[in-house]
């Protein structure tokens, strides 16, 4: 699958790179995409992330609308992903938080509110793109604190690395 921002439409290829279907187009109605950003799969389901019309809109991976999800909760979601215990992540960059979501769509919370980083307590700035790893850490690019920081799967900080380096 890709997200073809441009043209406000996901499209799916086969693993030799052939063309099999397109699903969205421009709008906000239900099924429609504008600017979609980040896609990922999970089963039969494909989530994707749009900053405009703020929501994850989930498809069946035949291009079938299924449902909107965070409409209410969403600001400016940029990454989307679904942890080892079967819950959706999505990285909202203008509320500087990772809000969790069932995989059919219900609220349960958010997380990364407070960070600590450089040694310091501050907020998540700017979460830009996350994933989760096998152990089911959420591992979080943050874009304005030069650094990744990792959560539990309870949400709870851990850990962060790679601060800014110098120009030299």
């Amino acid at each position: 699958y890709v997200a073809d921002y441009s043209n406000n439409r996901v499209q799916k290829f086969d693993v030799n790179g052939n063309y099999i279907l397109q699903f969205g187009g421009g709008g906000s109605a239900h099924g429609k995409l504008t600017y979609p950003i980040r896609i990922t799969t999970h089963n039969d389901k494909v989530f994707v992330t749009e900053i405009v019309n703020q929501r994850v809109s989930m498809f069946q991976t035949n291009g079938q609308f299924s449902h909107i999800i965070g409409n209410r909760e969403l600001c400016s979601p940029v990454d989307v992903t679904v942890t080892t215990n079967g819950q959706l992540l999505v990285a909202d960059c203008s509320y500087h938080c990772i809000n969790i979501f069932t995989l059919d769509g219900n609220y349960v919370g958010k997380f990364a509110m407070q960070v600590l980083v450089a040694g310091s307590a501050d907020h998540l700035s700017y979460p830009w793109s996350l994933t989760t790893d096998v152990h089911g850490f959420a591992l979080v690019a943050d874009y304005r604190n030069d650094c990744v920081s990792i959560f539990n799967k309870d949400g709870k900080f851990v850990h962060c690395f790679g601060p800014k380096g110098s120009d030299e």
